[in-house]
């Protein structure tokens, strides 16, 4: 999810994270460029599938698969900063002021929220949208989705282990985690993501290793089917970023929902 520090890439009241070519708009510019939606969620065939993005921001992966083909798309993001944990640096103002902090950051992620509308409207999109906690997914959706899509998102977690079984829990069919660092290392592993020595960079914390995912979607009734190269562009300068895509797909029955 994009960080306050990132503001510069707006559009009147609203903030981009992906880059967008809207009709009668034109092209408005976010923190990232992705120029190959394919590649980005490991060449999922998305046709006729229900499908979820989770931590959608702006939109840009819902409307993407929308015109993939999915059948129906629902976005996902958080309902508000107040569910949003930082690094632990005594002389940030998350540490120093909640209070303060969640006012100014409410803003920019409502920012995000203006960017999505319009950006929706303007493509004409039918994808719903959703906004609550990411720990209650199945609570949230208890019939779940045929894919589930989470770009760059699991690293901007305190919890990244529960975020992901909470994902697994509403795949019936396969999970994408796109455009994510992955540690090669087969031990359950979480490894910090950055020094953790600079209170700029207070909303990355962990990255995962590949037994860590293989581990926790095993334990969600999943195989990972492969772990690909991901590319995305940072904006404006258009630098080019290699992660991973994981795809995951379920080997054992998704239970039926509770009436």
């Amino acid at each position: 999810m994009l960080h306050p520090v990132e503001r510069k890439f707006s559009f009147g009241n609203c903030f981009f994270y992906h880059t967008m070519d809207l009709p009668g708009v034109g092209i408005v510019r976010g923190q990232w460029q992705i120029r190959d939606f394919q590649q980005y969620i490991g060449f999922v065939d998305l046709t006729n599938k229900s499908v979820l993005d989770v931590g959608t921001a702006s939109g840009f992966l819902s409307f993407e698969a929308e015109r993939a083909g999915a059948a129906q798309v629902t976005s996902f993001d958080a309902d508000s900063v107040e569910r949003m944990f930082r690094l632990p640096f005594r002389e940030s103002l998350f540490w120093k002021d909640w209070h303060a902090w969640v006012k100014e950051n409410q803003l920019w992620l409502e920012g995000l929220k203006a960017g999505y509308r319009v950006a929706h409207d303007q493509l004409g999109s039918k994808a719903q949208t959703h906004y609550g906690d990411i720990f209650q997914l199945r609570q949230l959706f208890p019939d779940g989705f045929d894919v589930t899509m989470a770009g760059a998102i699991l690293e901007h977690l305190n919890d990244p282990v529960s975020a992901l079984a909470s994902i697994a829990s509403v795949t019936r069919e396969r999970l994408i985690i796109a455009f994510t660092p992955i540690v090669e290392h087969d031990e359950v592993l979480l490894q910090a993501a950055t020094s953790w020595a600079d209170p700029a960079a207070d909303f990355t914390w962990w990255v995962g290793s590949r037994g860590m995912y293989r581990k926790v979607l095993e334990n969600m009734g999943f195989e990972i089917e492969r772990i690909s190269p991901s590319l995305a562009f940072m904006e404006p300068e258009g630098t080019a970023v290699k992660r991973s895509t994981l795809v995951a797909r379920r080997r054992t029955p998704m239970p039926a929902a509770r009436g």
